[in-house]
């Protein structure tokens, strides 16, 4: 068996002691039965946890003390606990809408209640939800591929590769080391927290909760939103490309900007458009890595400029902070700040983050999870269940069997609407909620 994975650096913000949340939704075939899929389930999650002991762990906080903000840690799972098998089954026929309801309505946020479907997998009528949840301290959503890779390769009758086990049991303290001391690194000062953030002005009128929806943005779309977002004019030519993520992420930020200004937000006001970055790239490490390695690109607006500024200045902005954030130097630098850091409650996981004014995003673009699960099929929806909101996220989601791109937004019903009633938004997009 091998040693379960050390403590790392970059999983040890208390902000993380939550769990990263994912669906998907096969439809499922008459002649097979629920106790057959289980069935799969269990003996493929058995087959990874044999290979990768450290996922059927615990995760633990020791060491809490005034100044000091403990570590996380695994620890072996309760001996007076049942075995944990990884997998939860729970019959959600007569509390969920059916199969064929859930794909009629493309799969809503507002359908995938996340108080049936997260503690557990979740089997309606004629229709499998397989939710996948994992600790977000020792796991970041790269990680959460990993699984549902490996889980696929099990249950079309593979076998586990050589690497796969090797980098699911990597110590994380091989992964980002850290520079020595009074080494000379990239300024990370901003991640403390100085002060509370201010009240809202009294003109920005009172805003709805927000919740979660989902929004198609068409394929068809995306070419001409880029080539706005590579116009010559005002496009920085120090920056050698731009993604189609950049340009989405730019056109939305300038359309809620115009929204918000509209609904009184200060023209003036500064707004942070926060972009995770997976850094297996950055640091040389395979994409079957598993642990927390997660880093943050940032760009700065105001609203105004937002609104005012071509598209393509505000792309090959947002592409430039990328190229600065995603190196060693930058991770290696974050991750030795953080570890000087005793008390880790004292810090901004991603920096200060304004929910009224900024946007935070997280792509999962790439990923591969539209695959092969055996007797389950091919999923033909990929969702997140409806947890609680998040305001101000934005999350890219893999391109449907039609190339079309499906966002996850969370914004307030004001915010939504005034979207809704944008002539150049509902040009490119179909709201799904």
């Amino acid at each position: 068996m091998a040693p379960a994975p050390l403590q790392d650096v970059l999983g040890q913000f208390p902000q993380l002691k939550t769990y990263n949340h994912g669906t998907l939704i096969f439809p499922l075939a008459d002649d097979i039965s629920h106790e057959s899929v289980v069935s799969a389930l269990e003996s493929a999650t058995a087959k990874i946890i044999a290979a990768i002991p450290w996922l059927a762990e615990q995760v633990i906080r020791v060491g809490v003390e005034p100044g000091d903000s403990g570590r996380f840690k695994l620890a072996p799972w309760p001996a007076d606990a049942p075995k944990n098998t990884l997998v939860r089954v729970k019959d959600c026929a007569d509390l969920m809408p059916t199969y064929e309801e859930i794909f009629k309505a493309q799969a809503p946020a507002s359908m995938l209640d996340a108080n049936l479907i997260c503690p557990v997998p979740g089997f309606p009528m004629r229709g499998v939800l397989l939710t996948f949840s994992n600790q977000h301290n020792v796991m970041d959503g790269s990680g959460t591929f990993q699984i549902i890779a490996m889980l696929s390769t099990l249950m079309s009758g593979g076998e586990l590769s050589d690497s796969a086990r090797a980098e699911g049991n990597r110590d994380p303290k091989t992964v980002v080391p850290l520079y020595e001391p009074k080494s000379e690194i990239k300024d990370h000062s901003h991640m403390v927290i100085k002060s509370p953030i201010s009240a809202p002005p009294a003109s920005l009128k009172p805003a709805s909760p927000s919740s979660w929806a989902y929004v198609r943005f068409s394929k068809a779309m995306v070419p001409k939103v880029k080539a706005q977002a590579t116009a010559t004019e005002g496009f920085d030519k120090s920056v050698p490309f731009i993604s189609s993520n950049d340009a989405i992420s730019a056109f939305y930020w300038k359309r809620l900007a115009i929204a918000r200004v509209a609904l009184g937000q200060d023209p003036s006001a500064r707004s942070k458009f926060s972009r995770a970055i997976d850094a297996r790239s950055a640091m040389g490490v395979s994409f079957e890595y598993m642990g927390q390695l997660v880093y943050f690109a940032a760009t700065y607006f105001t609203y105004q400029e937002v609104i005012d500024l071509p598209l393509s200045t505000i792309a090959s902005a947002m592409r430039k902070s990328l190229n600065d954030a995603n190196n060693e130097y930058s991770v290696r630098s974050y991750a030795t700040f953080i570890a000087g850091i005793k008390d880790k409650t004292t810090l901004a996981y991603g920096g200060p983050f304004n929910r009224a004014t900024d946007i935070a995003s997280s792509s999962m673009a790439q990923a591969a999870v539209v695959l092969k699960f055996g007797i389950l099929g091919v999923p033909t929806l990929v969702r997140r269940p409806n947890l609680a909101p998040i305001p101000g996220t934005l999350y890219f989601y893999p391109p449907e069997a039609s190339g079309d791109l499906n966002l996850l937004v969370c914004l307030n019903e004001q915010e939504r609407e005034a979207l809704r009633q944008d002539e150049q938004w509902n040009e490119c997009t179909e709201y799904i909620g």
